[in-house]
């Protein structure tokens, strides 16, 4: 008995271990999955920026956002020759940085995968939340309100709008779980130190702008610390200005995948994306929807900054200081330089390459079976400046053809290697998701076959029952949560296809 015991405790810690260190059909071994809350919250807390030590530097310290998982592309933005940014750290669903006022314009400008770019003010030090009293005192003495809320020639504050978050131990340490109710108590904070500074409290107030503040505030709240933001971008950043909206009379897409996320998956892959000085490269999505992917892909290649596209700079000449306080709030702030943002967009535009003659090095060929969907995308990719690096056509998946010799008319030289980039139709609710699937396999080993170097897939997924009806293994998979979904990236690589044997190697 003793010696059956022994082995039944050996094969079972066996199995264990074969287990845990196995990945699965659809994500990462469990040695590698994401900490529980309260690990992953020390360890952001570690990493978070010292805002004190910043200013004695003579620095200011940002946080921009981005989704879960797409941090370490966001991290490699930051470091670029195109922001510059300085003590660069991985947050949760974000990174830190810091660096001077036209760091953060830069940033604003160039900033692909992220959504928000907000600058710290405020954080508490040896000061530890307990409640909402405590939260208003806190904030009441975070800053200088007076000097952030600066009144203009005609005497009147600018507008203001909070926003909050709340972290996982916000509810059992300071008894907070209501982001609005928290919101508004560093909304009242400002308030109370706008009127004790103006004496009897008649001076006026700042207005409540929920569309298009100047001032946007954000507050974040988590176990006994707090951090106050002010945010640089009017929208959100994933709005590049090349598609239509849902306010709009103009069509538009129900279900359009984030321009920041397709920019942050495109980055994330590793992809050479570049309009001259490579080798040739074919860039294919047989399932487009309105063409997001492409369109974010051409432009990184064109090395476009994607606030230059809302911006929208004259040709030739400079942006005014109006046109400038219409696309960014921090262009209203107080302590604005008009002067340095002018410069950001100056040196934005130099290295802009969308309205020079392309070499035919790269190419994006985007097809879908619905031809609404590829007239919107046809119209982004106008609108954004890449419609001559994008090519749209209705075409059902199985019937795409991307080989060498159907694309050779958009390259100087023969290319050797496919890139499908897609995000297909992986909803349980959509009908007939399964057969799509299988016919996207199908359709991925034909065409890379016929290249040299065979080709690489990226594709999005949210279902991993749906993804094996690809019938292909994926050689990497990089978990990504946007919008409360778990998804994943996944890339498959597809050889070509091996040469007869000769009769003289029989």
């Amino acid at each position: 008995n003793r010696n059956r015991n022994r082995n039944r405790n050996r094969n079972r810690n066996r199995n264990q271990n074969q287990n845990r260190n196995r990945p699965d059909d659809y994500g990462p071994p469990s040695s590698s999955r994401r900490k529980p809350a309260a690990a992953r919250h020390r360890r952001v807390r570690q990493a978070s920026v010292d805002l004190a030590e910043a200013r004695k530097e003579g620095k200011r310290c940002y946080y921009a956002t981005t989704c879960s998982g797409l941090e370490e592309a966001l991290k490699g933005e930051l470091e670029g020759p195109d922001i510059r940014a300085t003590d660069v750290t991985i947050g949760a669903s974000g990174c830190y940085f810091t660096g001077d006022l036209m760091t953060g314009y830069r940033a604003l400008l160039w900033l692909r995968s992220s959504n928000r770019l907000m600058e710290l003010i405020g954080e508490t030090d040896s000061y530890h939340i307990k409640g909402s009293s405590s939260l208003l005192s806190f904030c009441y003495d975070a800053c200088d309100w007076s000097s952030i809320f600066t009144r203009n020639e005609a005497g009147e504050y600018p507008s203001l709008r909070v926003d909050c978050t709340l972290g996982p131990g916000s509810v059992e340490v300071c008894n907070l779980d209501n982001s609005h109710y928290t919101g508004l108590t560093l909304k009242n904070a400002v308030l109370d130190a706008l009127r004790d500074r103006d004496g009897d409290g008649d001076g006026g107030r700042p207005d409540i702008n929920l569309s298009d503040p100047d001032i946007p505030l954000f507050l974040h709240v988590d176990r006994e610390r707090a951090k106050i933001y002010r945010v640089l971008n009017s929208v959100t950043m994933h709005k590049r200005g090349y598609r239509a909206q849902e306010d709009t009379d103009e069509p538009f897409h129900r279900a359009p995948l984030r321009e920041s996320l397709a920019a942050g998956l495109l980055l994330t892959s590793n992809a050479t994306l570049t309009a001259t000085g490579g080798e040739p490269a074919v860039y294919a999505d047989p399932m487009c929807g309105s063409g997001t992917l492409c369109i974010e892909g051409a432009l990184i290649a064109c090395n476009a900054a994607p606030g230059l596209i809302r911006l929208a700079p004259p040709d030739g000449g400079q942006v005014s200081s109006e046109d400038l306080r219409q696309w960014s709030a921090c262009a209203r702030w107080p302590d604005a330089d008009l002067d340095a943002l002018k410069e950001a967009v100056d040196e934005a535009v130099a290295k802009d390459l969308r309205g020079r003659e392309s070499h035919g090095d790269v190419h994006f060929f985007a097809s879908d079976i619905d031809p609404d969907s590829v007239a919107l995308g046809e119209r982004s990719a106008r609108l954004a400046g890449v419609g001559h690096l994008c090519s749209f056509q209705v075409q059902n998946c199985s019937e795409v053809d991307v080989s060498p010799e159907a694309t050779a008319e958009k390259f100087l030289s023969r290319p050797r290697k496919l890139y499908v980039i897609s995000n297909p139709p992986w909803d349980q609710r959509i009908r007939d998701a399964e057969a799509a699937w299988q016919i996207l396999g199908t359709t991925l080993k034909k065409n890379a076959q016929k290249y040299e170097e065979g080709g690489t897939a990226w594709l999005l997924s949210g279902n991993p029952e749906i993804t094996r009806n690809l019938r292909m293994r994926a050689d990497r998979r990089t978990p990504v949560k946007a919008g409360g979904v778990d998804l994943r990236w996944l890339k498959y690589a597809i050889f070509p296809t091996k040469p007869e044997d000769s009769e003289d190697h029989l």
